[in-house]
C-alpha cells in the first residue's frame, strides 16, 4: 500500500477531516467604481455537515498594484465574509444561505448576497418560452446558484469546504448557467455582469456582524481583536516565535533559514538551492551496500516506515494501515456513519441515540443527521413506486456531555429543515427511554416501576422515520440505532452503594403515537443577523404582559379585552364617520337630577337645568310676598296657586292666587284664611 506524500495525498475522507479548498478571485485592473458577480453552488444534504464559505481579504492587499484607489493611499479594503448555506432553490433538501459573519473596512466591497443569484434572462434558441413566463432582459433570481458582487480593482480569497467557485472580469454580460427542457416547455440561460458602484439594483450596504454567537459579547471579544485568524491572513511585521512552528500546511517564503547553535544562520536547501552529494553523505547512484540512512528518488517500501527523531528515537511514518489522528494533524475529527432503515415500515419512527463528549473533548461537539430528498427512490419505494421525491432531512445540532455528568449540559437545535415528508421527532438532550430491572435486586433509578417511560441520563437521541435511509456526520463517534420493532437495551447501570439498577431500553413506535410528540417546525437561521430587522421591531413591540403605548394605535378590527379598557376620553365612531365622546361615570354623575324633598322644595333636571318649585304659604287672608326655596338663576317661566284644602262644593268663589314677582320672589293670595298651595317652574 501506498504511503501519503506530498504527489500523493490523501483525500479528507480517508483521514476523517474536512476538506478545504482555497481559491483567488483578481479583479485587479478594473474598476474599483464597479462591482464583478461571483457565483457557487452549495452542496445538497449528501455532502455531510454544515457547507461554508469565506469570502475575505487583507486590507493593505494590492498596495502598490495598480493603486485601485490612489498611488498615495496605503489602507485599502478589507472584507471578512463568512457564510453558510445548503442546496440550491430547485434542490430538495434544506435550503438556506447563512451570513454569519461580516466585517468590511476601510471601503465597503461586497454587495446583494443572493442565495437566489440576481441575474438576467436571456433565451437559449429560441424555441420554448423562458423559465416561469420572464422576459429577455429581465432581472431574475437564478434557482440553481448563490451569489453575491465583489468591488474591481482588488483581489480577493475564497476558502470554503466546497469546491467549483466562479466569478467574471467583464463589465458585460456572461453566461453562469442555462436548462432547457422540453418536457417543462421551457429554456433559459442566467446571465451574470457588473454594475456601477451606486447602480439600485445592487441593494443597500451591509452592516458589520461579526458576533454570531451570544457567547461572544463576552470578554473573549477583547481577546480575539489582535488575534491571527485560524483562516490565514498576511502579517505586517515581525514575527518572533520563542518556541516551535507546528504546520499542517506548508511553509514558504522567498528564502528559508534557520540557526545553527553558534547563533549564525545557515540557508535551508531547496530546488533553488540544492545540496550537494557531499553535503548530505548522499549514497552514489549506481547503487551499494550503505550502514547508514537512504536517500531514494523512487518509493521505499516496508513492512512498516519508520523516522528517526532529532533525539534518537524513532516515529512510524503515516500509512492508510497507520492513519494520523485529527489531533495529531490539528484538524477537527469528522465521522461518516449510515443509518439503514430501508425496508422498515414507514409508518413507524426508530430509535438513534448518543453520548455528547464532555468539555475536556473540546469545544463546540457537533452533530448533522441528513439525507437527499431524492435518496432510496426506487429502493423499495418506501412511499409508493411513482413517488420521487421522498423526504428531505437536514437536523444540525450542537451539544454537550450527558445528564449524569458534571459540565456544559445542553442540546442546542441549530438547523432543522424537512421536505416533503416529516422524518424525525422527539429529540431530547436525555433519550426517551423505558425503564427496566436487570436483576432486580435493588430498586429502579430514581423509584420508577418497570415499563415507566422515561429519560435516560446516560445518553441523547431521537427517532427517525423508517424506511429510508439517513447520513449522520458528526466530530465524535459512538452513533447507534435499532432496526427492532421490540425492545433493545441502549444502556445499563447497577449502582449498590446507590442503592438501584436499571436498564434503559428503546423502541419503535408508530407514527401516531403520542409519546413521539408534536411535530417541528423549520429553523434555517440560527445566527443573529438573520434577525437582526425582528430584533429592532422586537425591541419596539409592546410586550403581551402590560406596558404604555406612546404613540396612537389604530385597530382595523375589534378589541376584546376580559379586563377593563380605559383612558383619558373614550370616543365612538357614528355611522356617519363622525365620534361622539362616551359618557364616563363623571360625566354621569355631573348630568344627575338634584331635588330637596321638603314641604316647600324644589327639583332640578340634571340634562336639562329645569326647575320645578312648590309649597304651602298658611295665614289670613290678604297678599303677602314669600321667597322661594332657590331662586331660579336664568328666569322663572310661571307660576300657580289655589287653595291648600279641599273646600265644599258651591264654597267654591275662594280667590286664592299667586304670581312671579321675580326669580326669586313669589306674591301669594290668601282668601278665607285658607292655606294657598303652589307650583312655580323656571331654569
Amino acid at each position: 500500500m501506498r504511503a501519503y506524500t506530498p504527489q500523493n495525498k490523501p483525500s479528507a475522507a480517508e483521514i476523517q477531516v474536512e476538506p478545504r479548498f482555497n481559491n483567488t478571485i483578481d479583479l485587479t485592473g478594473l474598476s474599483s467604481d464597479r462591482y464583478y458577480p461571483v457565483w457557487w453552488r452549495f452542496p445538497h444534504n449528501d455532502s455531510g455537515a454544515n457547507p461554508w464559505l469565506t469570502i475575505h481579504r487583507n486590507y493593505a492587499k494590492n498596495r502598490g498594484d495598480k493603486n485601485p484607489f490612489g498611488k498615495d493611499v496605503t489602507h485599502l479594503a478589507g472584507l471578512l465574509l463568512q457564510m453558510e448555506g445548503g442546496d440550491t432553490r430547485w434542490g430538495g433538501d434544506a435550503q438556506y444561505l447563512n451570513i454569519k459573519r461580516i466585517r468590511q473596512t476601510y471601503r465597503n466591497t461586497v454587495k446583494n448576497i443572493r442565495y437566489a443569484m440576481m441575474s438576467i434572462a436571456r433565451p437559449i434558441d429560441d424555441k420554448y418560452p423562458l423559465y416561469e413566463g420572464v422576459k429577455s432582459g429581465d432581472i431574475v433570481q437564478s434557482p440553481v446558484f448563490s451569489g453575491c458582487y465583489l468591488r474591481g480593482g482588488l483581489t480577493y480569497h475564497v476558502t470554503s469546504n466546497f469546491s467549483d467557485i466562479h466569478y467574471s472580469r467583464e463589465d458585460g454580460e456572461v453566461e453562469a448557467h442555462q436548462s432547457i427542457q422540453p418536457y417543462n416547455n421551457f429554456e433559459i440561460k442566467w446571465m451574470v455582469k457588473s454594475y456601477a458602484i451606486d447602480d439600485p439594483q445592487l441593494g443597500s450596504e451591509y452592516d458589520d456582524t461579526v458576533l454570531p454567537y451570544a457567547h461572544d459579547y463576552a470578554e473573549t471579544i477583547n481577546l480575539a481583536k489582535n488575534a491571527y485568524p485560524k483562516t490565514g491572513g498576511k502579517i505586517e511585521g515581525k514575527v518572533d516565535v520563542t518556541s516551535d512552528i507546528e504546520a499542517t500546511g506548508w511553509i514558504g517564503g522567498k528564502e528559508l533559514w534557520e540557526r545553527k547553535p553558534n547563533g549564525e544562520w545557515v540557508r535551508a536547501y531547496t530546488p533553488q538551492n540544492k545540496p550537494s552529494a557531499a553535503d548530505i553523505g548522499a549514497l552514489p547512484i549506481t547503487g551499494g551496500q550503505v550502514a547508514g540512512n537512504v536517500d531514494a528518488t523512487g518509493w521505499v517500501g516496508g513492512k512498516e516506515l519508520w523516522e528517526r527523531k532529532s533525539d534518537g528515537g524513532w516515529v512510524r511514518a503515516y500509512t492508510p494501515q497507520n492513519k494520523p489522528s485529527a489531533a495529531e494533524i490539528q484538524v477537527e475529527p469528522r465521522f461518516n456513519n449510515t443509518i439503514d432503515l430501508t425496508g422498515l415500515s414507514s409508518d413507524r419512527y426508530y430509535p438513534v441515540w448518543w453520548r455528547f463528549p464532555h468539555n475536556d473533548s473540546g469545544a463546540n461537539p457537533w452533530l448533522t443527521i441528513h439525507r437527499n430528498y431524492a435518496k432510496n427512490r426506487g429502493d423499495k419505494n418506501p412511499f409508493g413506486k411513482d413517488v420521487t421525491h421522498l423526504a428531505g432531512l437536514l437536523l444540525q445540532m450542537e451539544g454537550g456531555d450527558t445528564r449524569w455528568g458534571g459540565d456544559a449540559q445542553y442540546l442546542n437545535i441549530k438547523r432543522i429543515r424537512q421536505t416533503y415528508r416529516n422524518t424525525v421527532k422527539n429529540i431530547r438532550y436525555a433519550m426517551m427511554s423505558i425503564a427496566r430491572p436487570i436483576d432486580d435486586k435493588y430498586p429502579l433509578y430514581e423509584g420508577v416501576k418497570s415499563g415507566d417511560i422515561v429519560q435516560s441520563p446516560v445518553f441523547s437521541g431521537c427517532y427517525l422515520r423508517g424506511g429510508l435511509t439517513y447520513h449522520v456526520t458528526s466530530n465524535f463517534s459512538d452513533i447507534h440505532y435499532s432496526r427492532e420493532d421490540g425492545e433493545v437495551e441502549a444502556h445499563q447501570s447497577i449502582q449498590p452503594y446507590n442503592n438501584f439498577e436499571i436498564k434503559w431500553m428503546v423502541k419503535s413506535y408508530a407514527i401516531d403515537d403520542p409519546q413521539l410528540g408534536s411535530e417541528y417546525d423549520d429553523t434555517v437561521l440560527p445566527y443573529a443577523h438573520d434577525y437582526a430587522e425582528t430584533i429592532n421591531l422586537a425591541k419596539n413591540a409592546y410586550p403581551k404582559t402590560g406596558g404604555k403605548i406612546e404613540g396612537k394605535v389604530d385597530v382595523t378590527s375589534d378589541i376584546e379585552a376580559t379586563g377593563w379598557i380605559g383612558g383619558k376620553e373614550l370616543w365612538e365612531r357614528r355611522t356617519d364617520g363622525s365620534w361622539v365622546r362616551a359618557a364616563t361615570l363623571d360625566d354621569i354623575t355631573a348630568n344627575k337630577s338634584t331635588a330637596q324633598k321638603e314641604p316647600n322644595g324644589w327639583w332640578k333636571c340634571g340634562d336639562t337645568g329645569m326647575i320645578i318649585q312648590w309649597g304651602v304659604v298658611h295665614g289670613r287672608s290678604g297678599t303677602t310676598n314669600v321667597s322661594l326655596p332657590i331662586p331660579f338663576p336664568t328666569t322663572g317661566a310661571m307660576a300657580v296657586g289655589t287653595v291648600y284644602k279641599a273646600i265644599h262644593y258651591g264654597d267654591d268663589d275662594v280667590s286664592s292666587s299667586v304670581m312671579l314677582v321675580d326669580n326669586s320672589t313669589l306674591r301669594v293670595t290668601i282668601d278665607y284664611n285658607l292655606p294657598t298651595a303652589w307650583i312655580a317652574i323656571g331654569y
